[in-house]
């Protein structure tokens, strides 16, 4: 096709994909590994990847062979597909050509290279691949059963990985991903949401802060550890096998709403609101997953929870022009 101009300075990445996990892979991968990425999208074009060379997914099949032997990557991460699971769960036969159809016609193209520079494919999957589980913190051998629309098409996804890692031999590593935040995520999300509530809480006497179910544990993680342990997968991770990327940390909601305020220094009360509960948080009350398999490739989380919710606050704080 040649059209991208691969300059051939440092390694060559391909990340499917464009929402807040991709994005944040890709700056990553280039400011602080020198990798030279391509970022090949659905229908989203992220603003924060105007630096990078971009391209949207509307190839023919021969078509997308043909950009990928130009390009001959030596790493691709699969981050295609929304990822807030109400609607996810709302609109199933969306959700199944996002994550499963794409996602069979990237593995496709890139079993037809000729090119074989690839050392290594990261599909991200999910932790909602479990399903409920009784005892945790979950490991990567528990039974995957999961208990909702969303966790079945990942398990599908990561079911369809496996086959093309051992019917066609792709160096394919799965990332089965617990919760994840930062700078850049949408309010829909709990941190953010709850961020940005505090953020412009000063504008107010007292603060109603909104959420869901107060009670549910979640495992989270800050965006930037999780990049860090994909570069880890990326370098260390064993073909055909799937790690958490996951703290082995719990917070329920209430704890981090509790935290966050304590940052803030004001004052606040906390309301739980019908609109935000998920069909889930009565189920899955904790999900918190075991990290040991990853951190014995050498990858450590560190930016604590304080941290996390310190800079969001902040960040919000200037982008609402809050004094």
């Amino acid at each position: 096709m040649g059209k991208y101009n691969v300059s051939g300075d440092g390694e060559r990445l391909v990340v499917f994909g464009s929402g807040f996990l991709a994005s944040n892979f890709v700056s990553y991968a280039n400011k602080s590994l020198n990798w030279e990425p391509l970022v090949i999208y659905r229908n989203y074009l992220n603003p924060a990847l105007d630096s990078v060379k971009n391209v949207r997914l509307h190839f023919s099949m021969g078509d997308l062979v043909a950009c990928l032997e130009e390009w001959c990557p030596v790493y691709i991460l699969i981050a295609v597909g929304p990822s807030f699971v109400a609607d996810i769960n709302n609109n199933i036969e969306s959700s199944i050509d996002a994550h499963l159809n794409t996602t069979l016609f990237i593995l496709n193209a890139i079993s037809a290279m000729q090119c074989k520079s690839v050392k290594k494919i990261i599909i991200i999957g999910s932790a909602s691949e479990y399903g409920a589980f009784p005892e945790y913190p979950v490991t990567e051998s528990h039974p995957l059963c999961p208990s909702d629309p969303y966790g079945t098409i990942k398990l599908t996804q990561y079911c369809m990985g496996k086959y093309f890692f051992e019917k066609h031999s792709l160096p394919i590593v799965h990332a089965r991903q617990f919760n994840a935040s930062g700078i850049g995520q949408s309010q829909r999300f709990l941190i953010p949401s709850v961020c940005a509530q505090f953020a412009s809480a000063r504008i107010v006497p007292e603060k109603i802060i909104k959420a869901g179910n107060l009670n549910v544990r979640r495992d989270f993680l800050a965006v930037s550890d999780v990049v860090k342990a994909y570069h880890y997968m990326f370098m260390y991770g064993e073909i055909g096998n799937a790690y958490n990327v996951c703290s082995g940390v719990t917070y329920s909601v209430e704890e981090l709403i509790l935290l966050a305020g304590s940052i803030s220094n004001l004052k606040f009360s906390i309301e739980s609101d019908q609109q935000l509960m998920r069909s889930g948080d009565g189920v899955k009350t904790v999900i918190c997953g075991n990290p040991a398999k990853l951190q014995r490739l050498g990858w450590e989380p560190y930016i604590s929870m304080q941290d996390l919710l310190a800079s969001m606050i902040e960040k919000f704080k200037t982008v609402t022009n809050v004094a």
